[in-house]
């Protein structure tokens, strides 16, 4: 791993636990790179940003799509979901996760000073988590509150 690479998944590292932290009231734990794709991913949602300032790129978070219930639950309360349609409203608030772990993501990489970029963030369809070509590819595995899930970077 390059040290530049070792630089993104430090930053990377902070947003992702920063966030589910501050935001989820969750606490990401056994947090690996990994080389080998995510292992079972298979009942997950997925959300992803282009990276556009100070790097260019695009980081995409997968959770759970129970856990990513039982959340969204812990942050607006049980009725958000009988109100509405529960896919969306799990859809939307992966959306705000991903925007806001890339922001704290730019924001730290270019330490406040000078211009961060993020396009807007977007679901992704279901499917398998996959590192782009070359060393810009970084897969990160983790636990949430003791359930399996995952985060790409990709960096040109």
């Amino acid at each position: 791993m390059t040290t530049q690479n070792e630089q993104y998944v430090s930053l990377l590292h902070d947003a992702v636990r920063d966030t589910f932290e501050t935001v989820a009231f969750s606490e990401v734990t056994d947090w690996k790179i990994s080389r080998n794709g995510t292992g079972n991913m298979s009942n997950c949602i997925a959300s992803g940003v282009l990276l556009r300032k100070p790097v260019h790129g695009r980081f995409a978070l997968y959770l759970d799509r129970i856990q990513c219930r039982e959340l969204v639950e812990t942050v607006y309360g049980p009725e958000i979901l009988e109100q509405g349609d529960g896919e969306e409203i799990c859809a939307d608030f992966l959306n705000e996760l991903v925007n806001t772990v890339a922001g704290r993501f730019v924001v730290a990489l270019s330490s406040g000073v000078g211009e961060m970029e993020l396009g807007l963030p977007a679901p992704i369809p279901e499917g398998t988590v996959e590192a782009g070509p070359g060393d810009g590819g970084i897969i990160a595995v983790f636990s949430l509150e003791g359930v399996p899930a995952a985060c790409l970077l990709e960096t040109e």
